[in-house]
């Protein structure tokens, strides 16, 4: 997550830095955006039936591959524009996939009594991470070149993907789910359940 966040905060000053084009930070912004937009109603039910390891792990190789594809271009001098447009479109739709998969195996990992504690704890790194990613991206792009820059973002995805390997993360009961598979019937039962425990009062 901190490599991540590092690595979106370096492309969008790089891009303020060589272009000085507010139009070309701000369709780099929505190539990030948009992705999670679209697709994130929809990954809810795809994470509950699938291995949320697997997704972690596959998302986090797929985020790496574009960065490497990125360090190459950046490497051998041949970077464009619209290069770093289409690796923020990938590496969101990892995002759209690794970030909910994450927060949905906390429950499955960690015991009842410690779960608030959990939760509470994975809510402050992650503000703790949107806090620290702009002023170490910023440090990193006077000391490093843009492709050392970006290499922070691959060495923490291994690291990230070691780390899981051996970990085990249980599935949900299948009696949670709906007896044949059914991906719209998943998501209006989600929407249905969130409606009723939302909490109105001010």
């Amino acid at each position: 997550m901190f490599g991540s966040s590092v690595v979106n905060f370096a492309l969008a000053w790089y891009l303020t830095r060589e272009t000085g084009s507010a139009t070309v930070l701000a369709t780099a912004l929505m190539a990030a955006v948009i992705p999670q937009i679209v697709l994130g109603p929809f990954a809810g039910p795809f994470i509950d039936r699938w291995s949320r390891k697997k997704i972690m792990i596959f998302s986090d190789i797929a985020i790496t591959l574009f960065t490497v594809l990125l360090v190459i271009l950046f490497y051998t001098g041949t970077i464009q524009v619209w290069h770093i447009y289409v690796a923020m479109i990938g590496r969101s739709i990892g995002e759209v996939f690794q970030s909910p998969a994450l927060g949905a195996s906390i429950p499955m990992i960690v015991p009842e009594k410690q779960l608030v504690r959990a939760n509470g704890l994975y809510q402050m790194l992650q503000n703790a991470i949107k806090i620290a990613a702009p002023p170490a991206g910023a440090f990193l792009m006077e000391t490093l070149p843009m492709q050392g820059v970006l290499s922070v973002d691959i060495i923490t995805a291994f690291i990230a993907v070691a780390c899981l390997i051996p970990l085990a993360i249980p599935q949900p009961p299948r009696t949670t789910l709906a007896v044949k598979a059914n991906y719209f019937g998943d998501m209006r039962r989600a929407s249905t359940i969130s409606g009723q425990g939302r909490d109105w009062s001010c």
